[in-house]
């Protein structure tokens, strides 16, 4: 997390990522845990870490835990919820923030929402995904996508089930379906969800997939999206720090400052890249940020910048 400007901004933070898989195994199952960052937190505070930032936490089928099968249950592998209450008030005492990430763009394929909605077209959680006929997503030229830094799915569309009317919408993953948040009550679900964790003590979140929390031919539906969702989270918790994972050109993460504090920033990451290989001019890469800035300023001028 980085301010853009220290005249303007609380100093920057430095953030630590936590593949949580991968980082200290506490109990010796060969996987890492909760409890394996909770006894590293001295470790964290001597090399000057404000944040922590997990991979998923929350119960799924997968080793990455992308794809949540319950969202308000700690994953097995990684401990319990107490566990997780343990790690937070053991950072929260070395002044040491703790945010992971919240996927709400897409379930597992096994989430009971998508089992109910696959299996009866009548119950009440149909619309909490998208469902069309192969004849409408051909009239509408979305029946296939490029792909992009995030995801390799060229095909999006999926059947649930053989001699199913409708297909379902998944841009990442046939196993990861996309929820529809023009549905009023998975909203207010969504918004449960955050405020659950946030009264538990985390301190934000890290928004996978915040551009795609539409499809893409709805986009500018994400914008207004964000600014509901941070409204909501901001009647818990006013300071919540809400970052969002939008992998695009500044010109298109621009809107989405109306909504979320902070954005990641892929562009410099790749110009930093191309800076170590080529040797090109450090300037164009300033120009660049400033540039960025500038148009970042007109949709929010506190923008973060997070690096």
């Amino acid at each position: 997390m980085d301010n853009h400007d220290s005249k303007n901004h609380s100093d920057p933070l430095i953030c630590y990522e936590i593949f949580v898989r991968s980082f200290c195994d506490s109990n010796k199952d060969g996987i890492g845990d909760i409890n394996g960052i909770t006894q590293k937190l001295d470790y964290f505070k001597d090399l000057g870490i404000d944040c922590l930032w997990l991979s998923p936490v929350c119960k799924s089928p997968s080793y990455h835990k992308y794809d949540i099968l319950d969202y308000r249950k700690i994953d097995p592998d990684y401990g319990t919820l107490e566990d997780f209450k343990n790690l937070i008030l053991n950072a929260h005492k070395r002044k040491i923030k703790i945010i992971f990430d919240l996927v709400i763009n897409h379930t597992s394929s096994k989430h009971f929402w998508f089992e109910e909605a696959k299996n009866n077209k009548y119950s009440k959680f149909r619309e909490y995904y998208h469902w069309k006929s192969p004849k409408e997503i051909e009239k509408l030229g979305i029946a296939n996508r490029e792909k992009t830094g995030d995801s390799m799915e060229t095909q999006p569309w999926h059947w649930a089930k053989p001699n199913d009317e409708e297909k379902y919408y998944g841009m990442f993953w046939s196993e990861m379906p996309d929820l529809n948040m023009d549905s009023y009550e998975l909203r207010i679900e969504i918004y449960d969800i955050g405020r659950y964790w946030l009264e538990l003590g985390v301190d934000g979140f890290r928004l996978d997939a915040a551009k795609h929390i539409y499809p893409e031919w709805e986009i500018e539906k994400c914008y207004d999206f964000w600014i509901e969702f941070r409204k909501k989270m901001e009647e818990v918790n006013p300071e919540v720090y809400l970052i969002g994972e939008i992998w695009t050109s500044p010109e298109k993460i621009a809107p989405f400052f109306k909504g979320l504090k902070a954005n990641f920033n892929f562009e410099l990451s790749e110009e930093i890249q191309k800076l170590v290989k080529t040797s090109q001019n450090p300037n164009d890469i300033i120009a660049n940020l400033l540039k960025s800035y500038k148009l970042y300023s007109k949709y929010n001028p506190d923008f973060i910048d997070a690096t």
